[in-house]
């Protein structure tokens, strides 16, 4: 379950009315973050838990904050430099890594796997944030868990290359998510998009002074031994 919800986090990567001929390339969305859980320590990690994600021209951000804002995950692509710089202000300490293009490439690759997940496409619409999206039903064959995805035509970042390849197997970009497995639920729900951005200063793939250089494997490995049963 880990797993599955580490790889939505960072694929993730999660306000006006516009008509529904136009697309919108730039812009910014706020998750809200719930689980519920038979496990009292997995719920308490939604409490204060979000999730934003902007757009802008080549570039794409990704923060999360996890269990109140204590842990923070960020993520800055440069689509044009085919780079991605991963900050980590953590328990464990302040920490980067990046991403080049064949570690994208292995992101992509996994995001195509989708498409061998059984899904249906339903006559069904919800409004999230101003929006009507698609109802889709999926089976995640590999853990077994049932996923709902919520469907925007209306918003289409141009140019980043994660989303483009989870487009090819939706059809859409996501503004909400429901995964359930077991007695776990997770819903990720758009609660603000916002079309106006401002500078592309945020936008930085520049590692910040303080933090410790790592890299994903360590990262993924030491998160898997922490939050993993004891076998």
């Amino acid at each position: 379950m880990f797993r599955m919800c580490f790889c939505l986090f960072i694929s993730l990567r999660l306000f006006s009315t516009v008509s529904a001929q136009s697309q919108v390339h730039d812009f910014y969305v706020n998750y809200s973050v719930d689980i519920d859980s038979d496990q009292s320590m997995i719920s308490l990690l939604s409490i204060g838990t979000s999730v934003e994600v902007a757009f802008k021209g080549a570039f794409s951000k990704t923060n999360i904050r996890l269990a109140g804002g204590s842990n923070k995950i960020s993520m800055v692509a440069d689509n044009n430099a085919a780079i991605a710089t991963v900050l980590l202000d953590i328990v464990e300490g302040k920490k980067a890594f990046q991403m080049d293009a064949s570690k994208r490439t292995e992101m992509e690759t996994a995001l195509q796997k989708i498409g061998e997940n059984p899904m249906r496409y339903t006559d069904s619409y919800k409004n999230i944030a101003g929006y009507d999206c698609q109802k889709v039903f999926m089976k995640h064959l590999a853990s077994g868990a049932n996923i709902i995805v919520y469907l925007s035509q209306q918003l289409a970042p141009k140019q980043d290359a994660v989303f483009q390849a989870f487009y090819k197997q939706m059809k859409g970009f996501p503004l909400g998510v429901v995964v359930r497995k077991d007695a776990t639920t997770v819903r990720i729900m758009a609660t603000e998009v916002q079309t106006k951005l401002g500078s592309t200063n945020v936008f930085s793939t520049k590692i910040p002074e303080g933090y410790e250089k790592t890299t994903l494997e360590a990262i993924r490995d030491a998160a898997e031994k922490k939050y993993s049963p004891t076998k």
